[in-house]
């Protein structure tokens, strides 16, 4: 495995952080996203916030006190925990908060997961009020699929683990379409508007077509990553993201077998710039 680097501080030293192999499989996916240049270790720091199995009472603490502050200044967001252990990587139990009453749920949550081997407790956080255009969505790559070898799908204010539960009767958009490859127009496949109206429905053809013109703008930096992980012979692999305010941020990535791909160094894959 390979050591994570800080950004360059004055002075042009580098600053050695932890060895990945010393940190969460999780954590180390995300510092993979880092290593492709998807975010710096510092944005990586802001958005996850780390807290260890014993310190459940800051974390709820904490929680409160950032929604009230940004319900003071009118903005909502959705809270995932995540409850995370050391070796494994993939459908953690996470727990969704969106208020200040959905904290009181969070005590709970964590009674019922007592015995599952965790040892941290995180949060992010994303801005989902009407104010503000909010998505988030997983890219399926599935090697061997001719006509459909990119498979994208989205939700809207909401967690892309809401793709997983989502059936007609959602009370969040959604939206799907595929394409054979890079360069290749989508074809639309499904569209879903909590509100059956025309209107809603166009909203989020709209949206959701400049959405695929922002993820088709950062092809420079997706596409070094997705040649890297095709590079293991996976017939299928995923990307997750979201896009708030116009902004794209790629928030993981799963394959059949991630521990095989943290302990390989993409070397001469990275992006330049």
């Amino acid at each position: 495995m390979f050591s994570r680097l800080c950004e360059l501080p004055p002075g042009g030293l580098v600053v050695p952080v932890l060895k990945k192999s010393s940190e969460p499989v999780k954590w180390q996916k995300y510092l993979t996203l880092v290593d492709f240049g998807f975010l710096t270790y510092s944005e990586l720091l802001n958005e996850v916030h780390r807290y260890d199995r014993s310190d459940s009472r800051r974390l709820i603490t904490h929680l409160h006190r950032d929604i009230s502050r940004e319900r003071a200044f009118g903005r909502a967001h959705l809270y995932v925990i995540k409850l995370v252990p050391v070796r494994l990587q993939g459908q953690l139990p996470n727990f969704q908060v969106k208020g200040i009453r959905g904290v009181a749920g969070l005590a709970s949550f964590l009674a019922r997961n007592k015995d599952h081997p965790y040892s941290e407790i995180w949060y992010c956080r994303t801005q989902v009020d009407d104010t503000v255009f909010s998505v988030a969505g997983r890219w399926l790559f599935a090697l061997g699929q001719p006509t459909r070898s990119q498979v994208l799908e989205q939700v809207w204010r909401c967690s892309p683990r809401m793709l997983e539960s989502f059936n007609e009767r959602s009370a969040w958009g959604y939206a799907r379409a595929s394409r054979p490859t890079w360069g290749w127009r989508y074809s639309l496949e499904d569209v879903h508007s909590p509100h059956p109206n025309k209107q809603q429905q166009e909203t989020i053809v709209e949206e959701f077509a400049e959405s695929l013109r922002i993820l088709e703008n950062a092809r420079h930096k997706i596409e070094p990553f997705v040649r890297f992980l095709e590079s293991f012979g996976f017939t299928a692999f995923s990307l997750e993201y979201k896009i708030v305010r116009g902004k794209l941020s790629i928030i993981d990535w799963d394959t059949p077998d991630d521990i095989k791909v943290l302990e390989t160094q993409p070397v001469g894959l990275l992006p330049t710039s």
